[in-house]
């Protein structure tokens, strides 16, 4: 270990968690033991964490891996991408984008898609809502976007404002998972072609957020202070706990399993 420090082969991650760094060290000493130094990255370590269980760590291994830049050495030829996202196109409160992914051999029979604007005028014309198919673009699937901050304008929900600590009238950011759940769920449940409103997405969002924090407050309780050694499962569980309980905290969709909303009832998520 001591040869491999010197060599700087862990200087890319000196400033990493002590986690990261841990699994990466054992990762480039068990492939040093197997083969010559010489042949060995921190890359490779890297990229499996990216698969990590552990949310956070995958994200701090991408986050690594992205400052690496493009691979150097070797050959590898451009590869299509399996599916892209246009650029959120924003009319009034909603943006607007398309999702497309490459056709397969079962899709190429169906009809073209629309071309798809931002106008309302053009989306009620050509239509919006479904997904359709081109023989070279592949299926292409309308998106909604209803942006990350929530509003706690209902008399309703003043008490899960207070208990996040939020003043009156502000926001609370990074709900994006919760708004596109919610807005989904609605417009499916509609069976409208047109997307539900902001208004409406926000009003349903705002009892969501209660629901997800009164579960979360039960469970925060009988889970009690975390052990010295956790289970991937466990810890993911206080990961979601966490950021259900705090303001300003992402979501992870995961966290939908152990603190569901009621609108999903009858509601099938497919990610």
């Amino acid at each position: 270990m001591g040869e491999l420090d010197r060599s700087g082969i862990f200087k890319e991650i000196e400033h990493a968690t002590c986690a990261l760094q841990a699994l990466g060290k054992s990762a480039i000493l068990n492939d040093a033991l197997s083969q010559a130094p010489k042949n060995i990255t921190i890359e490779e370590p890297l990229v499996q964490l990216v698969s990590h269980d552990n949310e956070r760590l995958a994200e701090e291994a991408a986050v690594l891996l992205e400052k690496r830049g493009p691979a150097k050495c070797g050959f590898a030829p451009p590869r299509t991408p399996d599916s892209t996202l246009t650029s959120t196109v924003w009319e009034g409160e909603l943006g607007w984008s398309v999702l497309s992914r490459r056709p397969n051999k079962n899709e190429e029979s169906l009809p073209s898609a629309p071309v798809v604007g931002p106008s309302e005028a053009q989306r009620t014309k050509e239509g919006n809502t479904g997904p359709t198919v081109d023989s070279q673009t592949g299926p292409r699937i309308q998106v909604v976007d209803y942006g990350d901050s929530l509003f706690f304008t209902n008399d309703h929900v003043q008490s899960a404002r207070t208990l996040l600590g939020l003043e009156e009238g502000e926001a609370e950011i990074k709900q994006c998972v919760l708004l596109s759940i919610v807005g989904s769920a609605l417009w499916a449940l509609a069976g409208s072609k047109d997307p539900p409103t902001m208004q409406e997405v926000q009003e349903a969002t705002m009892k969501a957020r209660w629901e997800v924090f009164h579960a979360a407050t039960d469970a925060d309780g009988a889970l009690g202070q975390a052990p010295a050694l956790l289970t991937t499962a466990e810890g993911n569980l206080r990961v979601f706990t966490h950021d259900v309980l705090y303001p300003h905290h992402d979501k992870d969709v995961r966290s939908l399993a152990p603190y569901p909303i009621s609108l999903l009832k009858n509601v099938e998520v497919a990610l």
